[in-house]
C-alpha cells in the first residue's frame, strides 16, 4: 500500500510531500520531489535511528506515470495472464508486483493528473525498454509522451498543490487545506506537531482556495488578489484549463473571504480580471 504524506519542519512548513509505499513489515519506499531529493535525504538521515538504514536508490531506479483514459487498457494488454486478476482489482494506492516488458516492475494506482492512471517504479536500465513498449502498445488508443506543461495543466484542473509554488517550508498544511494528511490525534509524535496543534487551534491566518477567471486572461503565480481595491491575497499557481475553457487559479486569502461565490479581482500588469471564489477541485476526471 501506499500513502501521500507530508515531512514537515519543526515549526509546521512543509520540507516536502512525498508519496510512501510500504514494501515489506520493515521495508518503505519514499518518493519526493526531485528537486528535494538531496534535502530530504539529509532531513531523514538527521532523524534516523541507530536502528535505521536509510539508502538512496534514486540513480537505481525510474518512475513512468501512465495517465488517462486508457491507461488501464494498455496495461492490461501487456501484462501476463497470471497477474490480470490482481490487476484488475487494484485499488487507489494501492501496489502489484509484475513482470512488464521484460523487466520486473511495481505498479502503484497513483498519479498526479486527478484522473485514472497508473505510476510504474522500474529499473534505471529497463526504463527505456519499457517506456518504448507502452508508447507502442497505447499508440492506437491515442497514448503519447506528456510534458510538464500538460501535467501542470492537469493537476490544478484537480486541485493538487504544487510543492514550491502552492505549499513549502513556510506554509503549513493546515493552511494549505492538507490537513486530513496531518493526525494531531495521534499517540506518536512526529515533527512540527506542536506547531501544527497551535496552528489548529487559533485558526490558520490564511487559506488556500481555487480562483475561476472570468473573461479572458490567465493569472500566475505572485498575483495580487484584490477586494474594495486592498489586496487580500496572493495567487500561488494559475493557468488556462482546456477542460473548462477559463482560466484558474489557486490563491491563498483569509479564512474570511473563502466562501465559494465571493468575487473579487486579480491584478495581472494593469489590468484587474474578475474572479470567483471555486470549490475544489476544478473539473474531475
Amino acid at each position: 500500500r501506499c500513502r501521500y504524506g507530508l515531512f514537515c519542519n519543526a515549526d509546521g512548513g512543509v520540507i516536502d510531500d512525498v508519496i510512501i509505499c510500504r514494501d515489506a513489515d520493515d521495508t518503505w519506499l519514499v518518493i519526493v520531489n526531485a528537486i528535494n531529493r538531496t534535502t530530504d535525504l539529509a532531513w531523514l538521515e538527521s532523524l534516523a535511528g541507530d536502528d535505521t538504514t536509510i539508502v538512496d536508490e534514486t540513480l537505481d531506479g525510474a518512475l513512468l506515470a501512465l495517465q488517462g483514459p486508457a491507461a488501464e487498457q494498455v496495461l492490461t494488454r501487456l501484462l501476463p495472464a497470471t497477474t490480470q486478476a490482481d490487476f484488475a482489482t487494484l485499488r487507489p494506492f494501492a501496489t502489484l508486483p509484475a513482470s512488464l516488458l521484460g523487466a520486473e516492475v511495481t505498479i502503484s494506482r497513483t498519479g498526479y493528473t486527478g484522473g485514472p492512471g497508473y505510476e510504474l517504479f522500474v529499473p534505471a536500465s529497463a526504463a527505456v525498454a519499457v517506456w518504448t513498449g507502452l508508447l507502442a502498445a497505447g499508440e492506437a488508443l491515442g497514448v503519447g509522451p506528456a510534458g510538464l506543461g500538460a501535467r501542470d495543466t492537469l493537476r490544478l484542473e484537480a486541485g493538487f498543490c504544487l510543492w514550491g509554488q502552492d505549499i513549502g517550508p513556510d506554509r503549513d498544511p493546515l493552511t494549505a487545506g492538507l490537513g486530513r494528511y496531518v493526525k494531531l490525534d495521534a499517540p506518536h509524535d512526529f515533527v512540527g506537531k506542536d506547531a501544527l496543534r497551535a496552528v489548529a487551534a487559533a485558526g490558520p491566518q490564511q487559506q488556500l482556495v481555487g480562483l475561476t477567471v472570468e473573461g479572458r486572461g490567465v493569472v500566475r503565480a505572485g498575483a495580487a488578489v484584490v477586494a474594495d481595491e486592498q489586496t487580500i491575497g496572493t495567487v500561488t499557481s494559475g493557468t488556462f484549463s482546456p477542460s473548462l475553457e477559463t482560466s484558474i487559479a489557486l490563491a491563498y486569502v483569509p479564512p474570511a473571504r473563502t466562501t465559494v461565490g465571493d468575487r473579487y479581482e486579480v491584478r495581472v500588469g494593469r489590468r484587474a480580471l474578475p474572479v470567483t471564489i471555486t470549490e475544489l477541485p476544478f473539473y474531475r476526471a
